[in-house]
Order: C-alpha cells, then structure tokens, then sequence
C-alpha cells in the first residue's frame, strides 16, 4: 500500500484539476468588482484648460474628443516642469495633463503636470 501513497499524492491533484472541481470553487470576477477596479484605475487626460473655477475648485480640460472637468482636493498636487504649484497658478489655456479617478461618476484629479510649452496657436 506504500507503493501507492506517493503517486496518488500526485495523481490526485492533477485529477481534481482536470474534472473540475478545484475550478469551480475558485469565485470568478463578478462585474461589480470588475466595475471597482476600472474605477480605481487612473486615466490619463491630456488637453487644454477652458475654464478654471476657483470656488468649486474644478478645471474644466478639452481634449482632442470631449471636454472632462477635474474636481481637484488638497491632495491634488500640481506641478510645472520640477516646481510645484498651487491651484491659483492654473489658468486659462494651460496645456496640461492629469491623472485622475474616477468616482461617483466624478472624476478627482490626482495630479496636474502644467506643460511648458506653449499652446500651438489656431491659424485657420
């Protein structure tokens, strides 16, 4: 019985993989938390600033295909080239890009990169 003992050690594992049996109590993803990790993941948003609002403490960004407004926190850092800025050093026709998260159908602004480059200039 000895002789035994080893190869269904494993034996055993491998067949319970293949029937399926191990599979089925391993829980898939349900879409709720698929849901809550794409909300946790921070995008990227990379535009022009149109509109700074300074008591609701919101930039509103065009980018090449919508408009997106970023509410920003006190955790929101901002920074221009390696200085770091405040809110009140954003303004209109900022080229920026932003990450941020979004929550409740709102998106934060985790971080703003203020570009030094100037905005290409409209000429039609």
């Amino acid at each position: 019985m000895k002789r035994f003992g080893l190869p269904m050690l494993l034996i055993l594992p491998a067949y319970l993989i293949g029937t399926g049996v191990v599979r089925e109590a391993i829980p898939l993803a349900s879409a709720q938390s698929i849901k809550r990790i794409a909300e946790e993941r921070s995008q990227r948003i990379t535009g022009v600033i149109t509109q700074v609002d300074a008591p609701g403490k919101t930039v509103t960004v065009k980018t090449k295909k919508e408009e997106v407004t970023l509410i920003l926190s006190d955790t929101t850092k901002i920074v221009s080239g390696k200085e770091e800025k405040k809110f009140s050093d954003l303004k209109s026709g900022d080229i920026v890009t932003a990450l941020a998260k979004e929550e409740n159908g709102k998106m934060i602004a985790e971080s703003i990169r203020i570009s030094t480059s100037k905005a290409p200039s409209d000429t039609r």
